[in-house]
């Protein structure tokens, strides 16, 4: 699932806290952000009510949109936002 690769980038990979100090994101944001998305990815597969799962899908929506709107605010191209607008 792609929110787990992106959690562990965030988590793990140098390049990608400097693009989100390219996309002007504080570091709380990076911090934070790789963790909630674990979590949603493991109420997904869990067996957690369906509201629970509810929310974890509108949450990567939600993170999604995100990340397509900074990357386009910054001006980056195509081959910086296309994979959260394909996703």
């Amino acid at each position: 699932m792609q929110m787990s690769f992106t959690a562990y980038a965030q988590l793990r990979l140098p390049q990608v806290a400097a693009a989100f100090t390219h996309l002007g994101y504080p570091h709380l944001v990076s911090g934070g952000t790789p963790w909630a998305k674990l979590l949603g990815v493991v109420l997904i597969f869990a067996p957690a009510p369906a509201r629970i799962k509810e929310w974890a899908y509108a949450g990567f929506a939600i993170n999604l949109t995100s990340a397509l709107i900074a990357h386009l605010s910054v001006g980056d191209g195509l081959e910086a936002w296309g994979w959260a607008a394909g996703a």
